[in-house]
C-alpha cells in the first residue's frame, strides 16, 4: 500500500496545486453528472412542471448503463492513480445556495419585472403577483 501512496505521489510531481484542482473538480462534476443520467434512466422523473421522458430502448439503457459503469470506474482508476481526494461538499451548503439562486430566478417572474417582455395584463397582475411572492417567501424559509 506504501508503493502506491508513494507512486500517486510521484504523479503528483509534475501537478501544482492548481492543476490537481482543476482535474479534481472536473472528474467530481463529471461524476456528479453520471450520477444524475443514472438517476434519470432508471427512474421517471417528472415534476408539476418538467417531465424527463425515458425514450430509451431497453437495448440503448443497458448500452448506456453499461458505458457509465466504464467512466466510473476510470475515474476512480484515475483519481487513485494520481491520489486525488474527493471533493467534499455540505449538502446544507447545496441546498442554500440552490435555493437562492432560485429566489433570485423566482424574482424575476414578478409581474413589474416581465414588463421588459411586455406589458402584463392588469386583470392578473394581482393574482401572479400574489403566487410570486409566495414562492419568494417558501424559498426564504428554507434554510
Amino acid at each position: 500500500m506504501n508503493s502506491e501512496i508513494n507512486a500517486s505521489e510521484n504523479k503528483q510531481n509534475g501537478l501544482n496545486e492548481n492543476h490537481i484542482r482543476a482535474i479534481s473538480i472536473t472528474l467530481s462534476e463529471l461524476e456528479k453528472n453520471i450520477d444524475e443520467i443514472e438517476g434519470f434512466i432508471k427512474d421517471m422523473h417528472r415534476g408539476r412542471m418538467y417531465e424527463i421522458k425515458n425514450d430509451l430502448t431497453d437495448l440503448q439503457k443497458e448500452i448506456f448503463l453499461e458505458q457509465i459503469q466504464q467512466l466510473r470506474e476510470s475515474i476512480c482508476q484515475f483519481a487513485d492513480e494520481f491520489g486525488l481526494v474527493a471533493e467534499s461538499e455540505s449538502l446544507s451548503y447545496l441546498i442554500r445556495g440552490t435555493f437562492s439562486i432560485e429566489w433570485v430566478n423566482v424574482c424575476e417572474m414578478e409581474p413589474k419585472r416581465l414588463s421588459g417582455y411586455g406589458d402584463v395584463g392588469k386583470d392578473i397582475w394581482n393574482s401572479l403577483d400574489n403566487y410570486i411572492k409566495k414562492l419568494e417567501k417558501l424559498i426564504n424559509n428554507i434554510k
